[in-house]
């Protein structure tokens, strides 16, 4: 399948990269996009997607939905075959399979503490803020129960874990 969407590296090329950066650095944090439904996808090619981003277990993972865009080498060389509903239950099951993942990383960050920058407050007194694993406005929240500073960095404690986000105090150092 990577062959197809003219990719240079296998998924053990891939994996071998990835098993070196988190051997050199164990706060690295790795993130990816993927197609479902891309033109020729099998059900095996799709489980073997399954099977890769089990085994990586990427920190954050974006699904997307293949469509044709016009003038781009797949829409001239390949024939849209997967139907949207085969694309739609795959983005589904992509999605749920990270959702495991990341509740399961964000398990283990309970009892940690992290520096988080503020990028939400509100009236009602709480504040969302990310980590460094995270970019704005897209990816997971660190909630916490006190109305900061936008733009600001705290030190917060770990306290709870969701699929997507983990809720803290503020700790003084």
């Amino acid at each position: 399948m990577l062959k197809n969407m003219k990719r240079g590296l296998s998924s053990a090329g891939i994996k071998n990269r990835i098993d070196k950066l988190r051997n050199n650095n164990e706060n690295i944090s790795i993130r990816t996009s993927i197609i479902v439904g891309f033109p020729g996808e099998t059900d095996k090619y799709f489980k073997e997607l399954c099977d890769f981003i089990t085994e990586i277990k990427f920190d954050r993972l974006g699904v997307f939905q293949y469509s044709e865009e016009e003038g781009t080498s797949a829409a001239l060389d390949y024939k849209n075959d997967v139907p949207k509903k085969i694309k739609q239950e795959r983005y589904d099951e992509l999605m749920l399979l990270q959702q495991k993942i990341n509740l399961n990383k964000n398990k283990k960050r309970i009892g940690g503490i992290e520096r988080v920058l503020v990028d939400v407050n509100s009236d009602e007194g709480w504040s969302l803020a990310r980590s460094y694993r995270d970019a704005p406005e897209i990816d997971n929240y660190v909630k916490i129960y006190n109305k900061l500073k936008k733009g600001e960095f705290y030190n917060v404690k770990i306290h709870e874990a969701f699929e997507y986000d983990v809720l803290g105090k503020v700790i003084n150092e």
